[in-house]
């Protein structure tokens, strides 16, 4: 469908029984977030990146990378499972939770401040002129 507005995007999330992005390298996975905040289970690949919030079998199923008879597997567990989709829908969404976007931008600022807190940086020598 190409690129589409956020209000489109967040219709066919929560149309979706299930979301799979099977990439073979991913920075860190917005999609993933953005589907399970709208309690849709997520089938993924076990690349680096989203790992760091993806859990197998806790918030989200992960397939070998290159691995289509596991992601095929997954899929219809995802699908079919209704305790598994269940647990993974509620972790899912409490997953999600921790990355909205104020949380993220006070994280962020606080990255900062205490990167600029640790910097023993000298004072600058004022000029003549103040």
């Amino acid at each position: 469908v190409g690129q589409v507005d956020y209000d489109t995007l967040y219709r066919y999330y929560y149309s979706a029984d299930v979301y799979t992005m099977p990439s073979i390298m991913e920075a860190f996975g917005i999609p993933f977030l953005e589907a399970m905040h709208c309690g849709v289970p997520v089938v993924a690949s076990d690349v680096e990146g989203p790992d760091d919030y993806l859990e197998h079998g806790v918030n989200a199923l992960m397939a070998r990378v290159g691995d289509p008879a596991q992601l095929a597997q997954y899929l219809i567990s995802a699908l079919s499972d209704e305790s598994l989709r269940a647990t993974l829908v509620e972790n899912g969404r409490r997953t999600a939770s921790q990355f909205t976007v104020p949380l993220m931008a006070n994280r962020t600022l606080e990255s900062y401040r205490a990167a600029i807190a640790g910097l023993n940086v000298p004072e600058c020598e004022r000029g003549a002129d103040g």
